[in-house]
Formats: structure tokens, C-alpha cells, sequence
């Protein structure tokens, strides 16, 4: 009987975690989330992601890639060692 007791409870806990999850009494009452951004906020994160993706452009167009060599410190550094 404990057992089942114990288990019915578990069961309807269960959906507790998901009201958690849901807005607060602000938003139906018309109030913005404080989570929700602005216009102005939206245009300055877009005006930085631009600024960010041309510097990673001129970043790249400067410096040649990496050559990468995993097996550098097995092999001899010269052919005239074989």
C-alpha cells in the first residue's frame, strides 16, 4: 500500500517541473518579459555580429592558415635520415 501511495504521488508531482517553466504573471497582465529585447537592442547585436564577422574575414585574409604536421615528432625532420 506504501508502495502505491508513494508512486501516485511521483505521478502527479511529475507535471510540477513544467509550471516552472511558464511566464510569470507580468505578461498576461501586458507587461513585457524582462527578457525580451528592444528594437534598439536588436539593431545594436545585429550592427555588432557585422562588425564581428568582418573582422573575422580581415582576420583570415591577413594571416595564412596553420600547416599542420600530427606526425611531426615520429618522423625524422629530413628524408636524408633514412
Amino acid at each position: 500500500m506504501k508502495k502505491r501511495i508513494i508512486v501516485a504521488l511521483m505521478i502527479t508531482l511529475l507535471p510540477a517541473t513544467a509550471y516552472s517553466q511558464r511566464g510569470s504573471q507580468s505578461q498576461s497582465s501586458g507587461q513585457p518579459s524582462p527578457f525580451e529585447r528592444t528594437e534598439a537592442q536588436k539593431k545594436k547585436d545585429a550592427e555588432v555580429e557585422r562588425a564581428y564577422q568582418q573582422s573575422l574575414k580581415a582576420n583570415a585574409a591577413q594571416t595564412p592558415p596553420a600547416k599542420s604536421d600530427p606526425w611531426h615528432s615520429v618522423r625524422p625532420a629530413n628524408d636524408a635520415q633514412r
